[in-house]
């Protein structure tokens, strides 16, 4: 039988046991091939579940999970899903058929592969074969010998002098994804290598933050379930013999009387690769977890919350539960271990300043070097440090991209990485990323009536929605091109045109309209900049790196927030001057000011506060607020019982005057219209780069 199809977009190869589609290779598991081939045979059929069931597992016992989750990863590489079933349909507890169309690709034979192409020689006659050449002197001969060799010479130096200018100017090689590691119809992400390379650890998502580990065989893609009850799982690490598995880990989300309880527990696994023991080290305690590491044999670190502005690293005695500090030196972000037992340690030390410590095993510090982040990285992005031991290179992970860090506390990039990419792993040979993204839309919506508008809908993330305040149009920032860009539409129903070209990815942060409508203002890496209608792009020169912008103000004024000390200031810069004013410090989810110059803000409690002739106030103390927009003579507010209120200045009871979707919260308003937006789980999966040479 033919071994390569194409089915619609997908070329499929049993021999490989791959389905390529749009350039990626979807590398898949035996089983699932043989469960393709079996809908193959009767292309346009239904397969019964007992049939594929004895063809593909006929001396194994199986559940027809199996079977589905098989279905789910053929769905996922073909292209196609459970709601479209363009190419398998689903009879509902009866089976499943190939329906798309298929035809099979001209085999090309192992010779025809292997095959050398023949080489033309001209032909020679026997006379012009025996004739010979005039004779010439020796000693013009060798004068013409000197001369090429010298010729040569030059050109060689001069071949090598510009390989050396290419290799110092060259831009970081790309690397492209080879294959698609994990498919199912499941969030999956945060991939772990094991220390030998032949396992890989991934978490497989139920919604936004509740997942359960798992454990892929890279070489045949096998997975396995290692956890049964979802619950929040911060980080996982391998020993270095890869047969233990320690997990940081909380009770469910969703937890309605009590706090966030963390908790490390220990996975052993036996000869098999199978789960043997699993046992919860030390007491369940509400200080955030974030990143686990083993140290040795018998203890473990991991980076714990101990206020609203540091966090620290904690030894823990993987025997008797017991824990202290290792290192407390700033707010610390992320570690990893370096050859020689010395640790690498990130660690904030307020405003916005980052500081690389290299410490010995006893948590002394043998080395401090400050980190010099250039208009490439944001200090507010996510940071994590990383060891590639085969060229004893230490890493940084930022805003999806890696950064190689010098001696020198200089940031290079590592590589060129395609965009959307996140919580990278990297082995001996491969590198393995999170890809995509959670899916992020914007709905219009009258203040007068139920009428809804989606606006702008993309398979990505759409954001930071903003009316002009002179014209129909509506600014926002997008991904759906895959880096963050910004977006104008003329109106709500007009298709909307990219206005920004940023080349790399950049981390946008607020997105405003100067009051003039013609140009645009936001933080981009950190810097405050501005964009024409026209695309011209002008980077503001403050003395500080800028947090977020939350809002555009009257006099070519606007609001931001910043970072001195651990706190975080919010404060006015007139765009004239670039003069900054600080007006209040603290922690912040959002702020507007009102047309009295009063501050409305919302904290890290969800809760509403408004600072007036100095004197705080909590205006609405029982209302968990999620949006916060200054308009009329107050404030918009919604909250996440999916409400949009209306507050005066006056702070007289609050009017409710909109009801919003499930999970929504307000983005802008104006008039009688105003933008929620909502979130929603989009599938990601783990993909694995080749590393270049």
């Amino acid at each position: 039988m033919n071994t390569r199809y194409q089915i619609l977009e997908c070329e499929v190869d049993f021999t490989e046991q791959t389905l390529v589609r749009a350039g990626e290779v979807h590398k898949q598991q035996h089983k699932v091939m043989q469960v393709l081939r079996c809908l193959l045979q009767k292309q346009g059929e239904l397969v019964s579940i007992d049939e594929l069931m004895n063809e593909v597992w006929p001396d194994t016992v199986v559940s027809p999970n199996t079977l589905q989750r098989c279905i789910a990863q053929l769905r996922k590489g073909l292209g196609d899903s459970s709601q479209a079933q363009r190419v398998i349909k689903t009879y509902p507890r009866r089976g499943y058929a190939l329906v798309a169309p298929v035809t099979a690709l001209e085999e090309v034979a192992a010779t025809d592969k292997n095959r050398q192409p023949e080489v033309l020689q001209p032909s020679v006659s026997p006379n012009q074969a025996t004739q010979t050449k005039p004779r010439k002197s020796k000693l013009k001969a060798w004068f013409i010998a000197v001369i090429a060799c010298t010729v040569m010479f030059a050109l060689v130096m001069i071949m090598i002098d510009q390989l050396h200018v290419r290799t110092d100017n060259s831009k970081p090689k790309r690397a492209h994804i080879t294959s698609v590691m994990t498919a199912s119809d499941a969030h999956t992400g945060q991939p772990r290598y094991a220390p030998n390379g032949q396992h890989l650890l991934f978490q497989r998502y139920s919604d936004f933050c509740e997942s359960t580990v798992w454990l892929q065989n890279v070489e045949n893609k096998q997975e396995t379930p290692l956890t049964q009850l979802q619950k929040r799982i911060n980080d996982v690490a391998w020993s270095k013999d890869s047969n233990r598995i320690l997990v940081a880990q909380s009770n469910p989300c969703i937890a309605p009387t009590h706090e966030q309880c963390w908790q490390l527990e220990l996975l052993t696994l036996d000869g098999a690769m199978q789960l043997s023991n699993t046992q919860s080290i030390g007491s369940c305690e509400h200080k955030r977890i974030s990143q686990v590491a083993w140290f040795n044999e018998q203890s473990a670190l991991f980076i714990e919350r101990t206020d609203q502005t540091h966090r620290q690293l904690t030894k823990i005695d993987l025997l008797t539960g017991q824990k202290h500090n290792f290192f407390a030196q700033g707010d610390v972000l992320s570690f990893t271990s370096l050859d020689s037992n010395k640790l690498a340690i990130l660690s904030h030390q307020g405003s916005a300043q980052l500081t690389l410590y290299t410490v010995n095993e006893l948590g002394e510090v043998l080395q401090t070097q400050p980190l010099d982040f250039n208009d490439a990285l944001s200090v507010f992005s996510r940071s994590k440090l990383s060891y590639e031991a085969s060229d004893a290179q230490l890493l940084l992970e930022n805003n999806g991209q890696l950064f190689a860090i010098t001696e020198q506390g200089a940031m290079l990039k590592r590589m060129s990485l395609p965009n959307n990419l996140s919580d990278f792993s990297i082995s001996s040979d491969a590198i393995a990323a999170t890809r995509g993204l959670t899916k992020q839309d914007g709905t219009l919506q009258s203040l007068t009536d139920d009428e809804q508008t989606p606006l702008f809908s993309s398979k990505g993330v759409e954001t930071y929605f903003r009316f002009a305040p002179n014209s129909d149009a509506i600014a926002f920032v997008s991904n759906r091109t895959e880096a963050l860009q910004i977006w104008v539409s003329s109106d709500s129903m007009a298709a909307p045109k990219q206005l920004s070209q940023f080349e790399s990815a950049k981390q946008l942060r607020g997105l405003e309209w100067l009051e003039t409508g013609e140009r645009l203002i936001f933080v981009m890496n950190d810097q405050l900049a501005t964009l024409s209608l026209t695309g011209t792009l002008e980077v503001l020169n403050l003395p500080m790196k800028v947090k977020y912008l939350y809002q555009a103000l009257p006099s070519n004024h606007v609001l931001i927030e910043y970072q001195h000390d651990y706190q975080e200031v919010v404060a006015t810069v007139n765009l004239d001057t670039l003069k900054v004013t600080p007006i209040h410090a603290g922690l912040f989810n959002d702020v507007q000011l009102d047309t009295q110059n009063n501050l409305w803000f919302v904290d890290r409690d969800n809760r509403l506060n408004k600072i007036e002739n100095g004197a705080l106030s909590r205006p609405l103390a029982d209302v968990k607020v999620n949006g916060l927009r200054a308009y009329q003579q107050g404030m918009a507010i919604s909250d996440k019982h999916m409400a949009l209120f209306y507050l005066s200045g006056q702070q007289g009871e609050p009017q409710k005057i909109q009801s919003l979707g499930a999970g929504a919260w307000l983005q802008d308003i104006k008039d009688a219209q105003f933008i929620w937006s909502h979130k929603h789980a989009r599938n990601s999966d783990i993909v694995e780069l080749a590393v270049p040479d």
